[in-house]
């Protein structure tokens, strides 16, 4: 597990956790309802997040469609896949966590597929968009720091030989 918790047991190596250690993980355990409650909250508006941010796509880029068989479908996968990765990146507080496991390597998907950069940048910035617009503030704090990494890794790619995005 990726998380504040673990990097703090880890740190141990055979010695007992000092107070501030201590204080480190009750603070973890403290804030952990909290943190899933919102991934419930996001749980609960994810379709609702996911469907507005694919429509604002579509007008964005028509053309999208007649370039690949299944899309907006296929889009819509992708998009729900990293929007729980973002929330499991909350859940424990690692931001590097849903990079690792996913962003760099569907990046590196997208890419092969022709999108581009700014393809990828306009969808997950209107995802971030439409999740500060929908979730409640509360919601939206905590998973602002997350749904912003996912704009930077799902967008830092070079340009693609023959882009299809239209």
């Amino acid at each position: 597990m990726y998380s504040r918790i673990m990097n703090v047991l880890n740190g141990l190596d055979s010695r007992y956790p000092t107070s501030e250690e201590e204080q480190e993980v009750l603070a973890y355990a403290e804030s952990l309802p909290r943190r899933l409650d919102a991934a419930n909250v996001v749980q609960q508006l994810e379709a609702q997040l996911i469907q507005e941010a694919i429509e604002q796509m579509k007008r964005r880029y028509p053309r999208f469609v007649t370039l690949h068989d299944r899309g907006w479908e296929k889009s819509y996968r992708d998009m729900q896949l990293c929007l729980r990765y973002a929330v499991q990146g909350m859940i424990v507080e690692d931001s590097e966590m849903p990079r690792r496991k996913l962003f760099i390597w569907l990046g590196t998907i997208i890419k092969a597929m022709g999108m581009t950069p700014k393809f990828a940048q306009d969808s997950y910035e209107i995802l971030y968009e439409v999740s500060r617009q929908r979730l409640p503030a509360e919601v939206f704090a905590l998973m602002e720091p997350y749904l912003k990494q996912l704009i930077v890794d799902m967008s830092s790619f070079l340009e693609p030989s023959k882009p299809a995005v239209g």
